[in-house]
């Protein structure tokens, strides 16, 4: 049924998936010799892994615990932020990571082969796969091939990928190594911290290993051009004078390399025959911590759309659809994330490397999504006001605007995307069902019937997935703030 290019975290997940809801799956895997990477989970991860059915393999994983961050941003003054209410992320090393991944992709039937994908040709009848094992040149064919083969983009170089211009970024990386704890307050923490032209972190991965990396742009930071790149990525390392005093704690392990890390993205992300996923649809700034957890959601995803287009051609059309938005929309806001990180650094570092990244650019020709971006709508003025004028307002009668109509729209539901209830106004014209697990929709409808929150509160919980307090009073504030419905009792 389905051919996937990549055995990363994108291509193991929807592999997995897929193999366990009765589809055929080959993986193409890399052979061996991938850059080994530390990298961040956020604490957000558990309920992914949960939620994609490999949370206790990941868990009994030997995968090291991190309890927060310590950040040298901008002006130079440190803080420590740990997790709220004692949360805990992951700090893994990608190989070990993704052995795991695809381990349990074969266990799951996934026929998984190593080998180089020569070429990928697309025809009324499926999708054709040449390529070399071992020294042996095959074919393999499928009703759909899912590229997930990271920055190699095997499909997705064919014309659909598009660089972001003027924004280069290359990580030059090495591991450290100490026979004694790191001196820090917490040992756990990622460290990140920024420099004139650059900037560097370091990921533990146990208790005496780090990676530090230091992220440069060739084009315009000032780089030891003519030495090695053991010189080089000493020098980069010594312009961030924190992270360097503790990698000083240690000793290199092996020689530092180079890898890119240039944002990217893709004209459109599905297509006849196929879908790009994970990285392989689009790359963002590793300053975000978010690019593990993009490819597993992205693979998900992924898994649910080709099952969907497998068992129910009818819905094929708004299946693909629904990807292409989520992926985009996915990519924008956490592009939009980073950026707000660069402007803050380039408040005190005055230099190119900064002042590019800062500036909104999220990929050339990608199509316009509207992001409901929770951070952004924390932050957002008229949401603040609107939940103040309905903390003060002694009754309610919310009922919805003229701006907005309830239409069918693609959503996820279980294993695949199906037609449901949505909003769709101004604020969100290609719909929205849930924000921060608030039926909207459900919502909408429900609140004429009360004068009070608490009521409505009580009344929606009974009648749908409880939610917490807080995010059930965003989601009012957000209503109210978009015009979504009004408050009556107010006017």
């Amino acid at each position: 049924d389905v051919i996937v290019i990549g055995g990363g975290p994108a291509g193991s997940t929807v592999g997995r998936l897929l193999a366990e809801w009765g589809h055929s799956v080959t993986v193409i895997a890399k052979p061996d010799g991938r850059p080994n990477l530390g990298q961040s989970l956020p604490p957000s991860i558990e309920r992914l892994l949960k939620h994609i059915g490999i949370f206790d393999a990941v868990d009994t994983g030997g995968f090291y615990q991190t309890k927060g961050n310590t950040v040298w941003w901008g002006s130079g003054e440190g803080r420590s932020e740990a997790f709220s209410e004692d949360a805990t992320g992951l700090q893994i090393e990608s190989t070990s990571f993704e052995d795991l991944l695809l381990g349990h992709a074969r266990y799951a039937g996934v026929h998984v082969v190593t080998g180089a994908v020569r070429n990928v040709a697309m025809g009324s009848e499926g999708v054709e796969v040449a390529l070399d094992t071992e020294g042996v040149r095959q074919t393999a064919s499928a009703h759909w091939v899912l590229d997930c083969s990271g920055r190699t983009g095997v499909v997705a170089k064919q014309e659909l990928r598009q660089p972001v211009e003027g924004k280069r970024t290359v990580a030059l990386a090495r591991v450290w190594e100490s026979s004694k704890s790191w001196d820090l307050p917490d040992p756990t923490h990622t460290l990140v911290e920024s420099y004139d032209d650059g900037w560097a972190w370091s990921v533990p991965v146990s208790a005496t290993r780090r990676h530090v990396t230091v992220m440069v742009d060739p084009t315009v930071t000032d780089l030891a051009r003519d030495a090695d790149i053991t010189q080089m990525y000493g020098a980069e390392l010594a312009k961030a004078p924190r992270i360097h005093q503790i990698a000083l704690g240690g000793e290199p392990v092996g020689a530092p390399f180079a890898c890119g890390a240039s944002q990217y993205t893709a004209s459109h992300m599905t297509g006849d025959g196929f879908l790009l996923v994970g990285d392989a649809a689009s790359f963002i700034d590793p300053l975000s911590s978010f690019g593990v957890k993009k490819a597993l959601v992205s693979g998900w995803m992924a898994a649910v759309v080709i099952n969907t287009c497998l068992r129910n051609a009818a819905m094929r059309s708004s299946a693909l659809e629904l990807y292409e938005r989520r992926e985009h929309e996915a990519y924008s806001s956490l592009v939009a994330l980073s950026e707000r990180f660069y402007r803050e650094a380039a408040d005190t570092h005055d230099h190119p490397f900064w002042l590019l990244r800062g500036e909104s650019d999220t990929g050339v020709g990608t199509a316009p999504v509207e992001v409901t971006d929770v951070h952004q709508l924390r932050l957002d003025p008229e949401v603040l006001a609107a939940f103040e004028t309905l903390r003060a307002a002694p009754t309610i009668q919310l009922r919805a605007t003229r701006a907005v109509t309830f239409v069918d729209g693609p959503a996820v539901q279980g294993q695949e995307v199906v037609l449901e209830a949505q909003l769709q106004s101004p604020w969100t014209p290609h719909g929205i069902r849930f924000l921060r697990d608030v039926d909207l929709p459900a919502l909408v409808r429900l609140a004429p019937d009360f004068r009070q929150v608490p009521d409505l509160f009580d009344a929606y919980n009974a009648a749908n997935a409880p939610v917490i307090l807080p995010d059930f009073l965003g989601a009012l504030a957000v209503l109210l703030a978009k015009g979504i419905v009004r408050n009556e009792a107010s006017d």
